[in-house]
């Protein structure tokens, strides 16, 4: 019973705290200022907190002697992403390959135990632009024939992702999922980075391999899925606490016992 009345008790402060701190109402929103809208959001949920991408990464390596910006974009677009971004589990890094591009896409796969790899190479003439290979998990782009264009070369390495990764042509023109046939094609699609809808599709591939997507969460959100870092400031502490203070299993009450008179 004393356990009961301690729960009951957090759970009344937890709610006169919120009754002491109404949410704004849409007229209010309309009337603050972006900073205002900020700093009132960060008041009541502690912020916006990430939690980083795990499990086996998609390995992209730049096997160019003269390495690009591409990788450093793609890192941007995903790593460094976040809301409705990306955030896929990814590593990249250049290093110079001088032999078949599959060859060292594969032994790229092997050497890093990743879930995919692509490689960024100059093949000239020798070899398409994009080369993928969906049953062993490897891509090969041939950047000569972009031009080394970066923007381009970032537009592959989506591309290729999603075709190794089970992901079909977007119906979004803004997607680079599209149906190309030439560098003066790929270089008129909008986007960049895939959309959700291919972020979506790729999802059964990186489930299977264990791969879990970085996300952003108001901290208040993050304290009750039981991830949140630790406080950094005095209103996550507070929400640390209130949400600590609720009960994490189900109580559990003896029921009375009669005492036999005898």
């Amino acid at each position: 019973m004393k356990r009961l009345m301690l729960a009951l008790c957090a759970v009344s402060a937890i709610g006169m705290a919120a009754a002491s701190d109404p949410a704004p109402t849409a007229e209010d929103l309309k009337k603050m200022s972006p900073e205002e809208r900020r700093e009132n959001f960060e008041r009541r949920t502690g912020g916006m907190v990430r939690r980083e991408a795990e499990g086996p990464k998609i390995v992209v390596v730049d096997g160019r002697r003269t390495p690009g910006k591409a990788l450093k974009y793609f890192e941007q677009e995903n790593v460094e992403a976040h809301g409705t971004k990306p955030g896929l589990p990814v590593k990249t890094y250049s290093a110079v390959v001088d032999g078949d591009a599959i060859t060292e896409a594969l032994a790229t796969l092997e050497r890093e135990k990743c879930a995919m790899a692509i490689v960024i190479v100059n093949g000239g003439a020798k070899m398409p632009g994009v080369t993928a290979c969906p049953e062993d998990r490897v891509a090969a782009i041939n950047a000569d024939r972009y031009d080394n264009k970066d923007f381009l070369v970032l537009k592959e390495i989506w591309r290729t992702i999603g075709f190794v990764g089970g992901v079909g042509y977007s119906k979004f023109s803004s997607d680079p999922m599209q149906p190309v046939f030439s560098a003066k094609e790929l270089e008129g699609v909008e986007g960049t980075a895939l959309l959700p809808m291919s972020l979506n599709a790729l999802k059964t591939f990186t489930t299977r391999f264990g791969m879990k997507s970085a996300y952003s969460l108001p901290y208040i959100a993050a304290c009750r899925q039981g991830w949140a870092p630790a406080p950094t400031n005095d209103v996550q502490q507070a929400i640390w606490d209130k949400v600590h203070a609720l009960p994490t299993e189900p109580l559990k009450i003896k029921p009375e016992t009669k005492k036999v008179l005898e």
